[in-house]
């Protein structure tokens, strides 16, 4: 659960994602501290919590301004080093 009571945290800036999904399925925008505790604690470890993250729609296309994310896939083995591996750009109109 998030840290803090109440307006200590800014739900409205977390985003609730299921660990097996595909292409954005179940993400759930601004879940309530309710919705958070509604889920079983021995299912809590199928989910990640996280802090949304705000992009500027700066790229000219056709269709008018849209985003970038650059998303990089590290590799990080037990006794080993943290690895750049994989590296790629999505562009999307996201909420």
């Amino acid at each position: 659960m998030p840290e803090g009571e109440g307006a200590a945290v800014a739900y409205d800036e977390l985003l609730l994602k299921p660990l097996f999904s595909f292409a954005g399925k179940g993400i759930q925008f601004a879940p309530t501290r309710g919705e958070l505790e509604a889920i079983p604690e021995a299912e809590r470890r199928n989910y990640l919590l996280q802090q949304r993250m705000r992009f500027v729609p700066t790229i000219e296309t056709p269709h008018g301004l849209t985003q970038a994310e650059i998303r990089i896939l590290y590799l990080w083995p037990d006794g080993g080093e943290l690895t750049p591996v994989l590296r790629w750009c999505v562009l999307a109109g996201a909420k």
